[in-house]
């Protein structure tokens, strides 16, 4: 639990190292089934595309 807590403390305190664990989940999702995306509003559609 500490080294969760201690994971949790770096992704917030660090954006950056947030942003490059979201790109990994999203390559792991990606490599291991199909990936659907349905956007909606403008706004979303920009951060995905950011995202990605």
């Amino acid at each position: 639990m500490r080294s969760q807590a201690n994971t949790a403390k770096l992704l917030a305190d660090n954006p950056t190292l947030m942003r490059l664990r979201e790109l990994e989940v999203l390559e792991k999702i990606a490599s291991t089934s199909k990936l659907n995306v349905v956007l909606g509003e403008k706004g979303l559609a920009d951060r995905v595309v950011h995202l990605l």
